[in-house]
């Protein structure tokens, strides 16, 4: 997708588009999976790790609000499909 990042991160790779959706690729890496839905949907940002093993969603831009300056923290322990949500 446009503008998308992606991180590997407890061994598993996640990934976000300018939609907001965070994906997360299966272990047999046959699907993508919404796990969770960023506050501030973003594009050309970054995920990174921090030293416990949570993903950081920092940067980015969005169509209607420009630069983006908060930082979304996932917990990747705590994190369900979101179509299982449904």
């Amino acid at each position: 997708g446009f503008g998308s990042s992606a991180f590997l991160c407890r061994d598993h790779l996640f990934a976000s588009t300018y939609s907001g959706k965070v994906q997360q690729l299966s272990g047999d890496g046959s699907k993508w999976t919404v796990v969770a839905e960023l506050e501030n949907p973003r594009f050309f940002h970054r995920m990174l790790t921090t030293q416990d093993g949570k993903l950081l969603i920092l940067g980015g831009a969005s169509m209607g609000s420009g630069k983006i300056s908060e930082v979304e923290i996932l917990d990747p322990e705590n994190l369900q499909s979101k179509q299982a949500a449904k």
